[in-house]
């Protein structure tokens, strides 16, 4: 009868109450039994009855008694029907019945109704008759003394004393243990006690002796109550115990007032009778002597030299490591070693033989102690010890003092003893032969070759890279290659083969050394190699001599062995065939009326040629692909990028009437909606007769680089005015739905009539006109935007004028 939840009704549970169900759980089916996909639905059949409180409860569910015993229960509730959410046991045991039946017990438990299911499992015997018995006392009943912090009272810890905490953790609850959504916020009971240091102190909190071993501890104290910021523990292990049992250390502890948490978790045994032992001593005392920096002595390093430091960073501190805000201010602790070079030095850092491995390093020198300006490792891997320690190489490494912090992070491993050795060879003994573009020598490209140049640009430095303060002034190192050609070429640069793929290059070269002036590329892509790796095309490079730097940038693959490509083609050979304006001959005729598509791919196109010096497109900078077409009379034009895919996203709204471009014409407007599709549509209005210019523009950061297709349309012929001069009209404002016209000197009867593109009659309204009044037609309907004729037929005669709806 009760195979279903749906078919159970809740029993009333009183504070100090009993209910006995009994039943018996043979035949039940998992039918109806969870919500698909909760964590209940796992197919195992259940029988159901529930109970409903009317006030915070302390609940506890006896299995004592059933014969032969359920050696398995679920251990939670259910808060809906079909099971959805539940509500884990606060504790469970199978001692308190003393026949081996399971206790469960539900502290502090919201009033409400809860399902209990009562789980069929043949092959732990839990099948059969049975009488579970549920009682409820007020909230508190179960629960340690001490399960809110609230109730506990902070002993007093003064240095070189200890004290010791014991207690019962079964029956904790999370109740008011945490600020919602801080870090322990983590819906895990705990129990408290509180301690208050009137001096810097280090502070071990040992949980020696426990038995059996609590598995699982909270690594930190509460600053507040309830717990909103914590303090983690310096270090902890579960050696120095002996037992298993875990010991905490928190150094460098400020004066203060602290909460202790101790978990309950019965999973990993973390539940039951405990003895804790708090124990303080003067701040320093548990730290390793190199833990400040600035309480080690700098020794000289000498060229040729090496030095070995030694020390365990066990126990180490952030406590005066870093100024506040500088890059190394996060919170980490470290341990200091320091030297002094003379000269400048490749110095060479390594953890080998290290055992555990440090799995983390910091990769860096700090130029003061505490630490505010670093200088990053030129390069660093765990290849060369040939154990998984890492190897740090700074290269050109300036003479003067610098501090080498060792990361204390035992969630990596790297704590404990240590050893590190320091060694300095003559600046450029770790570089590469062509780390300088000045030791590099031009070699000479001519058209229709190549050259391969290769390397390995491991171990690069900056120095000498760049002119201070220019374009490439960015601090990231490279090596070069250099290339003299003698004839305009379009030049490709192919990075095509390395492996693994180099994920950052430069786009550019460089006109001098150290590099002042950089040329970009033309276009770049990853595609046409074929395997990630980057092509790069120079299109119309004047004659001249070229410096080549490859980017060493490590966090993107880009370094190691390589083997670039470049080639040389004649001027033209990769662009467009419509690069350049002059090599339109012959324009386009469009008549009234009519358009013409015009369809190309401005990838390759170069900026020489396409613009007067001082003039817009030429101070823009950026290249183009041209058209050419001609109006034998006066013109409305609309010029549209629909069907580009993607969209071109920065286009030209202008035209020119000269090769090169010089004097412009601009649109009167322009939308990226018409389309459609986020192309732009330009509107312009009476152009005059004659040849013009369509500027293609290249901008790939925009996505404006490929296949295109513009379409240019002559709409209207311009109006002619048979009486302008006598009937000065016009339209003050334009809406998709109205027109408000200004009458001017018209008076008396007028017939308006609104006319499309295509000259088609839209609307006809009739007025009576007031010379200087305003009047207000309404177009009946909304109107697509774009450009109309608005015709007016009165007394004097006819006239006509551009609209443009928006």
């Amino acid at each position: 009868m009760n195979d279903l939840c749906t078919s159970v009704t809740p029993g009333s549970l009183e504070i100090g109450a009993t209910l006995t169900f009994n039943g018996d759980n043979t035949d039940a089916t998992f039918a109806g039994d969870a919500v698909s996909g909760s964590e209940m639905d796992l197919g195992l059949p259940s029988v159901w009855h529930a109970f409903t409180t009317t006030d915070c409860a302390d609940v506890t569910i006896s299995y004592c008694g059933i014969d032969p015993v359920f050696g398995s229960t679920w251990n939670w509730l259910a808060l809906s029907c079909p099971a959805d959410e539940m509500l884990n046991a606060t504790s469970f045991n199978t001692d308190d019945c003393t026949d081996g039946n399971k206790t469960l017990y539900f502290n502090a438990l919201p009033a409400g109704t809860y399902y209990l299911p009562v789980l069929t499992e043949p092959f732990s015997g839990a099948q059969g008759p049975y009488v579970i018995e549920v009682n409820a006392a007020a909230c508190g009943s179960n629960s340690p003394e001490n399960d809110l912090c609230a109730s506990v009272t902070a002993a007093d810890l003064a240095v070189g004393s200890s004290l010791t905490f014991t207690g019962d953790n079964t029956g904790a609850t999370f109740a008011d243990d945490a600020v919602p959504g801080s870090f322990m916020d983590l819906g895990l009971p705990s129990v408290w006690h509180a301690f208050t240091t009137t001096d810097c102190a280090d502070v071990t909190i040992s949980y020696c002796g426990i038995d059996p071993v609590f598995g699982n501890t909270w690594n930190w104290l509460a600053l507040s109550c309830p717990a909103d910021v914590m303090l983690n523990a310096t270090t902890f292990n579960s050696d120095d115990c002996g037992d298993g049992n875990k010991t905490l250390y928190f150094n460098a502890l400020p004066a203060g007032t602290y909460y202790l948490p101790v978990l309950t978790e019965p999973f990993s045994g973390a539940q039951g009778p405990y003895a804790i032992e708090v124990s303080a001593a003067s701040c320093g005392s548990n730290s390793p002597e190199n833990d400040i920096c600035g309480n080690v002595t700098a020794e000289a390093l000498t060229i040729g030299g090496g030095l070995t430091f030694t020390g365990d960073n066990t126990g180490a501190t952030f406590d005066g490591d870093a100024v506040p805000g500088s890059f190394m201010d996060l919170g980490l602790p470290s341990v200091w070693h320091a030297f002094t070079t003379t000269d400048c030095a490749d110095v060479t850092i390594s953890y080998c033989g290290i055992d555990p491995v440090f799995g983390n390093t910091w990769n860096w020198l700090a130029l003061s102690c505490p630490a505010d300006v670093m200088l990053n490792a030129t390069t660093f891997n765990s290849d060369d010890c040939g154990d998984g320690n890492k190897t740090l190489y700074f290269n050109a490494l300036p003479a003067g003092t610098y501090y080498l912090p060792v990361l204390t992070e035992p969630f990596s491993g790297a704590q404990g003893p240590y050893t590190l050795e320091v060694t300095a060879a003559a600046c450029g003994s770790n570089s590469p032969p062509n780390d300088l573009c000045s030791n590099v020598t031009a070699e000479a490209l001519a058209i229709g070759s190549n050259l391969t140049f290769t390397g390995n640009n491991t171990g690069a430095t900056f120095d000498g890279d760049a002119v201070p303060d220019s374009e490439m002034d960015l601090g990231l190192p490279s090596v070069w290659h250099a290339f003299t050609t003698t004839d305009c070429s379009d030049l490709t640069v192919s990075y095509c083969g390395i492996d693994p793929a180099f994920g950052n290059t430069w786009n550019w070269l460089a006109l001098s050394c150290p590099a002042d002036d950089m040329v970009n590329a033309t276009t770049f892509n990853t595609d046409d190699c074929g395997d990630g790796n980057k092509t790069i095309y120079f299109n119309a490079l004047p004659a001249g001599t070229y410096y080549l730097p490859v980017l060493t940038e490590p966090f993107s693959g880009a370094q190691g062995p390589y083997t670039i490509v470049v080639t040389a083609a004649a001027c033209g050979s990769n662009s467009p065939e419509n690069d350049l304006c002059t090599a339109l001959l012959e324009p386009t005729p469009i008549a009234i009326g009519g358009s013409v598509i015009f369809t190309g791919n401005s990838q390759g196109a170069t900026l020489p040629g396409d613009a007067v010096t001082g003039s817009l497109i030429a101070q823009v900078g950026l290249p183009n692909v041209w058209h050419y077409f001609s109006l034998p009379e006066c013109s409305d034009l609309t010029v549209e990028y629909c069907g580009t895919d993607p969209a071109f996203t920065n286009v030209w709204n202008l035209l020119a009437t000269s090769c090169p471009a010089d004097e412009l014409v601009y649109s009167t407007s322009n939308n990226t909606d018409d389309c459609g599709d986020g192309n732009r549509t330009a509107y312009y209005i009476e152009v005059p007769a004659g040849n013009y210019y369509l500027p293609v523009l290249v901008d790939p950061f925009s996505g404006s680089e490929g296949p295109y297709t513009v379409t240019v349309s002559a709409t209207n012929s311009c109006p002619v005015s048979v009486s302008e001069e006598a009937v000065q009209w016009q339209v003050i404002n334009s809406t998709a739905g109205q027109l408000r016209i200004r009458s001017g000197s018209l008076t008396g009867p007028v017939r308006w009539e609104l006319m499309d593109a295509a000259g088609r009659s839209i609307s006809v309204t009739n007025t009576l006109a007031t010379a200087g009044t305003d009047l207000v037609l309404d177009l009946g309907a909304d109107l697509a935007s774009g450009i109309y004729m608005l015709q007016a037929v009165h007394a004097t005669g006819r006239s006509a004028k551009r609209v443009l709806l928006p």
